[in-house]
């Protein structure tokens, strides 16, 4: 049971830093410190292992805050930009978190090494979800919002981030529904929305023109897939 709970926990901080590549690691070291002092020289309810013990260092916790700053920033100005510049640390962090994660229950570099391959590939997923719901609905929030949807989304990306870092380390049982519903959700949305007559790539029923390939549609030419 500890191996799954293990794998749990590191697949939903994975998942988290497929939204927000500094979220987690920054929770698993403010949480390493925050056991230690509820716990008052007792067992704390949760610790690094010993080889992950440096995310828990103040200079290391100081440059995370100030990387997912610079994250912010960057997906409030340019989010296309920094959705591709930052799948690679997404990627690097799902696989760090995860294994610092499994580290926390085991220290044997077998459940690490899988927890990390396990890590990258839920945080991969998740990338690719983030960055599919920003397709699919950017230009409607863009007009419900008058152009603030990026700020928006980053903001509710990251708040997201946060819930699902909290929810892998108090409620591991709970990673499941939090990662599969999104992206059944994701899956039943992209099934309903037509092909753009030009690119293939979905498009909103009542799109004008295709956010993809700026091809102006006509009235008629889509036809949403059954």
């Amino acid at each position: 049971m500890t191996d799954v709970l293990s794998l749990l926990t590191a697949s939903g901080l994975a998942g988290a830093a497929g939204h927000r590549a500094a979220v987690p690691a920054l929770l698993l070291g403010v949480l390493h410190h925050l056991a230690a002092a509820i716990a008052e020289g007792g067992e704390p309810f949760f610790a690094l292992g010993p080889g992950w013990v440096w995310l828990a260092d103040p200079l290391v916790i100081g440059l995370l805050v100030l990387l997912l700053v610079a994250e912010l920033l960057a997906e409030s100005e340019s989010p296309e930009l920094a959705s591709v510049a930052g799948r690679v640390p997404r990627l690097l962090s799902g696989v760090l978190v995860a294994m610092a994660a499994a580290g926390a229950y085991d220290d044997k570099a077998s459940m690490q090494l899988l927890a990390g391959i396990v890590g990258g590939g839920v945080a991969g997923g998740v990338d690719f979800t983030r960055a599919t719901v920003r397709e699919l609905g950017g230009d409607a929030l863009d007009a419900a919002t008058g152009g603030w949807s990026s700020r928006i989304m980053a903001i509710v990306e990251t708040v997201w981030s946060v819930v699902m870092s909290v929810v892998a380390v108090v409620f591991p049982l709970l990673v499941i529904l939090v990662l599969l519903i999104p992206m059944a959700m994701v899956a039943l949305s992209r099934r309903r929305r037509p092909p753009c007559p030009s690119c293939a790539k979905p498009v909103h029923p009542r799109a004008t023109a295709c956010p993809h390939c700026q091809t102006t549609i006509s009235r008629g030419e889509l036809s949403v897939a059954s």
